[in-house]
């Protein structure tokens, strides 16, 4: 499925009308533009999504909110959540997967980071919740932040990138039969383990479970037979028997697989203030991405040239600036070449993040087919290629013309840098912002 841009929504005199009141009633169409308009489209997707799964009769401008008390709880209990992004980018994955230096590297930096704030990181009880606290302060992290709160995902949106259309992303569990866990359960204490552990050692781990058709077999039971990751196992042992005092007996190859909800337990008051939940993510795209990096470097006709050329100057022993010019120039196409495994993981990674997005397709329920009401499955208006869509995995647009609006409508209700990073730092920001 692709995706759908939400940049308008209407407005009727009446919804839940019979197709008898269908041509009867006037409506107005605008560009989402205010915080009223925005929580207009929230209502038209969430609308949208629970309706078409419903077996009651469909009215036209069938509205959720309206009389309908039942369908609200279910939502309440199903649980919506929302990522606002102040510009769009390619994937919607964790920082750790943006950049194949950050993945390889993940294990040294969660000992730096263990290092540089020691007592902060003391005073957390479990290991996902100190992952979160590194993710905000910065670091690079297998999570992916989240809110229940539409309205601080709005201003995350909108308060910086003054030049960008910001986006919101609306996911929900329901889509994929997911559950929303808490740091100590197991599937979301393996993801965390996954950070302590080398490059290689999640290489070998993916390379070995994937050969595995049923996932759901249990860990101790495969650990018996394959002596291959023996060691790695009990690396992973051990580091769960130092987080929570013992070693689960039902982990499973498909908690190291995957996306999970998390609330976290740790609450301080920045997680109080954004109604903080996050997503964290397992090995999948590993294994698949190295191999397309070995892949490149045995089929790039260029690297290839420049290895037989360096290879004829050793066998006549010919060496001097020119060996040194041409080894550089090979190291530095290898670099490159390896970099194009990073689609092939963020891919991957992304896919999983697609599949909990809510689903949107507004032709159901639009009072005309008028060209107004076009829906493109690209947010940019002057690429020529963004084709017209019915339906697909829901984008809030938030265009950047209207983001200082917004911001400032949000302000108003109690919705800023102040209320959402209480700390001292952001507190000072929001005092300085006032008199630019």
């Amino acid at each position: 499925m692709n995706k759908i841009y939400v940049d308008k929504v209407y407005y009727s005199e009446k919804e839940n009308i019979d197709d008898a009141e269908y041509n009867k009633i006037s409506y107005t169409v605008r560009e989402i533009r205010s915080v009223s308009d925005y929580l207009r489209a929230v209502e038209a997707i969430l609308s949208n999504y629970y309706i078409c799964g419903d077996f009651s009769p469909i009215k036209r401008f069938e509205n959720l909110f309206y009389l309908r008390e039942n369908k609200l709880k279910s939502i309440m209990q199903e649980g919506v959540f929302f990522r606002g992004q102040s510009e769009e980018f390619e994937f919607i994955i964790p920082s750790i997967f943006r950049d194949t230096k950050y993945i390889e590297n993940e294990d040294e930096l969660i000992k730096e980071a263990e290092i540089s704030y020691p007592l902060e990181i003391q005073k957390i009880k479990y290991q996902p919740d100190k992952l979160a606290l590194m993710q905000h302060y910065g670091l690079p992290t297998r999570i992916l932040d989240i809110t229940t709160n539409a309205l601080v995902a709005l201003y995350f949106a909108v308060s910086e990138n003054k030049d960008k259309d910001g986006v919101v992303y609306l996911f929900n569990k329901k889509t994929n039969k997911k559950e929303v866990l808490t740091s100590k359960s197991i599937p979301v204490i393996i993801k965390t383990v996954l950070a302590n552990l080398t490059y290689k050692e999640k290489l070998l781990l993916d390379l070995t479970f994937r050969k595995i058709k049923n996932k759901e077999i249990l860990l101790s039971s495969f650990r018996k037979v394959n002596y291959r990751i023996l060691s790695i196992i009990e690396k992973i042992y051990d580091t769960i028997k130092m987080d929570i005092g013992f070693i689960p007996t039902n982990i499973k190859i498909s908690d190291f697989y995957g996306l999970n909800f998390v609330t976290p337990l740790e609450v301080d008051e920045r997680i109080i203030r954004q109604n903080a939940m996050f997503m964290i993510f397992g090995l999948d795209g590993i294994y698949n991405s190295h191999k397309e990096g070995l892949k490149q470097l045995k089929v790039d006709s260029e690297l290839m040239k420049k290895r037989a050329i360096l290879e004829s100057y050793y066998k006549i022993e010919r060496y001097g600036n020119e060996v040194y010019n041409l080894t550089e120039e090979i190291k530095n196409l290898e670099l490159k070449l390896w970099k194009n495994k990073e689609k092939v993981l963020k891919n991957e990674v992304s896919e999983h993040v697609f599949e909990v997005m809510l689903a949107y397709a507004p032709e159901y329920f639009l009072p005309k087919k008028e060209k107004e009401w076009i829906f493109y499955d690209k947010s940019n208006e002057d690429d020529e290629t963004r084709k017209q869509t019915h339906d697909g995995k829901a984008i809030i647009l938030l265009k950047a013309k209207y983001k200082q609006k917004i911001k400032n409508e949000l302000e108003l209700i109690g919705i800023s840098r102040k209320s959402i990073y209480p700390d001292m730092q952001n507190k000072s920001q929001c005092i300085r912002e006032k008199y630019l």
